[in-house]
């Protein structure tokens, strides 16, 4: 049985004679903002490599006419066990996954996917985890508290220290479901943190939490931009206003 360090080899091979790297980019980028399997890597800086194992396999599969949803279900199973996608998010969280990756492989050739775009679209990835249908945040509410001069040491600061941003689900599946967790599972949820309390877009930021979130967004945006689209904080900013009315 292929070792995590032979699926890894195998992995950068592909990747290397990747006929469509583009596919395979997208791929992983979209894993890693829907975050399937929970990691939590979309609050994280660093972590943008998250899914890299399942990406070019899937999109191997896709280019030889295999259906989405069984490429995709196909690979997590390899990579992890048997049905952990239905067993992790249920029939209707799979639909929805697969859904949201039709999307946006629709898009992939757009010429919209532009800095701005791609900002907008983390924004709608990431604020869901924080019950933002519920407060009333929108994009372009959440645009309107951008701080002028952006903190870049503020995307570091790790969610461990936001809990108040960060709804945090306790997942008692093991990584393999052979595991025997009848033991700890207790324990594990005894250990969860509190539900946290989410600042709605009419209250004050006393915490800082808007300022972190800005450049934690901004930051994985611009790691994804192609040179040739990157914008400075203030240009983005200037843009990204007059296109969604923003602090008007």
């Amino acid at each position: 049985m292929p070792t995590q360090t032979d699926r890894i080899e195998e992995t950068n091979t592909i990747k290397n004679h990747d006929p469509q790297p583009l596919l395979t980019q997208h791929l992983e980028h979209m894993l890693h903002d829907l975050d399937p399997m929970g990691t939590c890597c979309r609050l994280i800086l660093n972590i943008e490599d998250e899914y890299r194992l399942e990406a070019p396999h899937i999109a191997r599969l896709l280019t030889t006419g295999v259906p989405l949803h069984d490429a995709v279900c196909q690979v997590f199973d390899e990579c992890f066990w048997e049905d952990c996608l239905k067993n992790r998010l249920g029939y209707e969280g799979l639909r929805a996954l697969i859904a949201s990756l039709a999307r946006g492989l629709k898009r992939l050739s757009s010429a919209q996917d532009d800095m701005l775009t791609r900002h907008a679209m983390l924004f709608q990835y990431i604020l869901p985890d924080l019950a933002a249908e519920d407060l009333g945040w929108s994009y372009a509410r959440f645009m309107q508290i951008a701080p002028e001069p952006l903190n870049p040491d503020a995307a570091f600061d790790g969610p461990t220290g936001r809990a108040g941003l960060l709804t945090i689900d306790v997942d008692a599946l093991p990584d393999d479901p052979s595991d025997d967790t009848s033991d700890t599972s207790d324990a594990i949820q005894s250990e969860a943190a509190p539900e946290p309390y989410i600042p709605s877009p009419d209250e004050p930021d006393a915490a800082g939490d808007m300022h972190w979130l800005h450049a934690l967004l901004f930051e994985k945006t611009r790691r994804r931009t192609p040179p040739e689209q990157l914008l400075s904080y203030p240009q983005f900013l200037q843009q990204v206003r007059a296109r969604h009315g923003a602090g008007a």
